[in-house]
């Protein structure tokens, strides 16, 4: 598992606290939320209003993945627990599957769910019956996964510096490899719109005085890519939006420090998402709520205007 120390840092930066809860139809205490007032910040950033961050639940050990489904349920790849946890909207925690080592990633797709189960180099489809199945063959240290229209999975294939296609036939396309940046590549967030265009964050160390920098790609359904924004400081996971926006989340990786921080960046300005994060990794939106995996801090926590 060495490979995971090379640009996933949520597992060196976790755990000072650990909190108690069962899983298995367990009632969750009351969910508490604070409200924070975003000061004066870089010129780039917009005004927003007051923010709600609510935690969702109790009991999480460095979670890196975060999905939810139409209904307004929510899945956590709880990392450090080697576990995958469906949160009910009034707070029940249910297990999804088992077996799984350090799942770094999950999504879900009409009922189904797709975890990156990053220690056994799988990608995994828990239906809502019948066995556990694998997507796809070939990965080396998946830590990410979405599913897009029609039911083609894409995996962040982190072991292989590359994102591939999983079709629903089984047939695997790389659509991203190592050759974006001129040095180590690492794509760290992956997400894919409604229609078809995928989105990755590659975060790149260069070879001459060791620089580091962070761009996010588009690629359309024909494979055309476009950049759509480059930074210095890594991004750790990516969400989409409608209109033509996205959501990011950066973080200390395991060689320098990167204040942690989620952003929302349209038309070339970017607005602040909450605050107090550690390390945020995975992103998933429903309803006009941001839901992030707070893997510092052990906690996935709803973030509302």
């Amino acid at each position: 598992m060495n490979d995971l120390n090379l640009s996933r840092c949520a597992l060196s930066v976790c755990v000072a606290a650990i909190f108690l809860t069962s899983c298995g139809g367990s009632q969750l205490p009351a969910a508490q939320s604070v409200s924070f007032q975003p000061g004066a910040g870089l010129a780039s950033l917009l005004a927003q209003p007051s923010w709600t961050i609510t935690q969702i639940a109790l009991g999480f050990n460095a979670p890196q993945g975060v999905a939810v489904d139409t209904a307004g349920n929510v899945y956590v790849a709880d990392t450090g627990n080697n576990m995958v946890k469906k949160v009910a909207p009034n707070g029940k925690i249910t297990q999804i599957g088992s077996g799984f080592s350090t799942p770094m990633g999950v999504a879900v797709h009409n009922g189904a769910v797709y975890v990156a189960d990053t220690g056994h180099n799988a990608v995994k489809k828990v239906a809502p019956v019948g066995p556990i199945t694998k997507v796809g063959s070939g990965f080396k240290t998946p830590v990410g996964v979405a599913v897009g229209k029609y039911g083609y999975v894409y995996v962040n294939d982190l072991g292989n510096h590359a994102v591939k296609k999983v079709a629903p036939d089984g047939e695997i396309t790389e659509i991203v490899w190592r050759g974006l940046c001129f040095g180590a590549t690492y794509v760290s967030g992956v997400a894919v719109d409604a229609i078809a265009n995928v989105y990755v964050s590659v975060n790149c160390t260069h070879f001459y005085g060791g620089l580091h920098s962070a761009t996010v790609f588009k690629i359309r359904p024909n494979g055309q890519t476009t950049t759509l924004f480059s930074q210095g400081d890594w991004i750790n996971g990516v969400a989409v939006v409608k209109p033509g926006g996205l959501y990011y989340s950066q973080g200390s990786n395991g060689s320098r420090f990167v204040p942690s921080a989620v952003y929302y960046k349209t038309l070339g300005k970017r607005t602040k998402v909450g605050s107090g994060f550690s390390a945020p990794m995975g992103l998933a939106l429903h309803n006009g709520a941001v839901y992030v995996a707070d893997t510092g801090n052990n906690a996935v926590e709803k973030v509302t205007p």
